[in-house]
């Protein structure tokens, strides 16, 4: 596999870092703009190698801990151990575990140290298309806005295998950057078996914990591609994902329509679902009465759901998430205007996840999905 971007270049030359991979911590773009490009560029090239070490410790040292967490609490001065990808212990002075000489300690006095972000919704293969149609709509009529016809009927199809891993690298570390340490990858433009491999691959060499959730082409009537999935899954499956303890795991996607027989595909593999507006489909009640899906469901945007669908979703412990800029955005909904869902998944007894969506119509930072959350629900309520 030809590796397209160098990521230690990409990485010293970013803002913020993140340490520990899936324990998901970061250290305040502050921090990181006082230290030198070549003591950045060292400390990466430790924890890089750290990673190889099944067994390695890292000591996040005397950084102020805002843990999120009830039994914990936050810490004006703290640290945190991490041991191989997860965090082992949160204390006032855990400096005894790097006293043997073995843990790789990282100072991060003056800087706040959090847990990253989850994001369970990114089309990472727009990675290199990001921003490009910022004022995106789902207006059949609009050609030059629409995000379907831009996206996936005019640049989608040009994708190489080698387009696939450039978009998934460039998003994963774009998450990284922003603090978002593990997302899922709705991947919907594998229009072949070595496209699936180069979005799976760029996942594993970007470091992030990340979810590849195979998907179909959005329209395969209208585009050319090797009608490799939903069976594809099961040698991607094999492949990469023998074990679901590991940084990379899988699910599947479905975008737009849903053919039964292929979700008989996600049941046999135990697979989790992500799917594009299925929390609105008719379609939920019988797939729920046939043990088609059974609460491992994960519906991107929770607009327009009938009050049948939100009680099957709640009852079967399934989740939602919601797009702030895109569902405010688009027409979702059948309302003729562009909402997000989250008040009515809150009226329903379910917290839902936040989201970014698409690349393609603007650069990916939960900060900017927040605030236009709390903006939309206020002019709503």
């Amino acid at each position: 596999m030809k590796h397209f971007i160098d990521r230690r270049k990409f990485l010293s030359g970013t803002a913020g870092l993140a340490a520990g991979s899936g324990a998901a911590q970061l250290f305040s773009a502050t921090a990181a703009a006082a230290a030198k490009p070549s003591e950045d560029a060292r400390i990466l090239d430790r924890l890089e190698k750290a990673n190889a070490d099944r067994g390695r410790r890292i000591l996040i040292k005397g950084g102020i801990v805002v843990s999120m967490d009830k039994t914990v609490g936050n810490l004006a001065q703290g640290d945190v151990l991490i041991e191989d990808t997860k965090i082992k212990a949160i204390g006032p002075d855990l400096g005894a575990a790097a006293r043997d000489g073995k843990a790789l300690v990282l100072e991060a006095k003056d800087t706040i140290v959090l847990p990253g972000f989850v994001d369970p919704h990114i089309h990472a293969w727009e990675g290199q298309i990001a921003g490009i149609i910022p004022n995106s709509n789902g207006i059949a009529n609009d050609a030059k806005h629409n995000y379907f016809t831009v996206v996936h009927q005019t640049l989608g199809p040009h994708y190489r295998p080698e387009d696939m891993y450039v978009g998934n690298l460039l998003t994963a570390l774009s998450c990284i950057e922003a603090g978002i340490t593990t997302f899922c990858d709705n991947s919907h433009n594998s229009r072949s078996s070595a496209h699936a491999d180069n979005a799976v691959q760029a996942l594993l060499d970007s470091g992030a914990r990340a979810v590849y959730a195979g998907g179909p082409i959005r329209y395969p009537d209208e585009q050319t591609w090797d009608h490799q999935w939903p069976e594809d899954l099961r040698r991607i499956k094999q492949r990469y994902f023998s074990s679901t303890d590991q940084m990379v795991t899988m699910r599947m996607l479905f975008a737009g329509a849903l053919d039964p027989k292929n979700l008989r595909v996600a049941r046999d593999l135990d697979l989790w679902l992500s799917w594009d507006g299925g929390a609105a489909n008719p379609q939920l009640p019988e797939l729920y009465k046939n043990g088609l899906l059974v609460g491992k469901e994960n519906y991107n945007h929770g607009t327009g759901v009938p009050e049948a669908n939100w009680r099957l979703i709640r009852e079967h412990g399934a989740k939602v998430n919601v797009c702030p800029r895109s569902d405010s955005q688009f027409t979702y909904g059948g309302t003729g205007r562009g909402y997000n869902g989250v008040q009515d998944a809150l009226d329903h007894g379910i917290r839902p996840g936040v989201s970014n969506d698409n690349a393609s119509a603007y650069a990916i930072d939960m900060f900017e999905e927040m605030r236009t959350l709390y903006f939309t629900q206020r002019s709503i309520a």
